[in-house]
């Protein structure tokens, strides 16, 4: 997987969010996020409040979960 520019395009919103992706911002910082369509969020809804500091500047999907043996 490649990572994708947030100048480019956002992860899709289907009904106002997107699915939670990896996400990197301008210290370098990974974590996990969905965009909302204005914001990005912490899986739990909460907007990520230092985006507005340290924006975040790409991101890719998630992995496909492992299957189950």
């Amino acid at each position: 997987m490649k990572w994708i520019n947030c100048k480019e395009r956002k992860p899709f919103t289907g009904y106002g969010e997107s699915d939670s992706v990896l996400t990197v911002d301008t210290l370098g910082v990974m974590m996990v996020a969905y965009w909302d369509g204005g914001n990005w969020c912490m899986p739990d809804g909460e907007i990520i409040e230092t985006a507005a500091k340290f924006p975040i500047t790409h991101w890719m999907p998630l992995p496909e979960w492992p299957e189950n043996e």
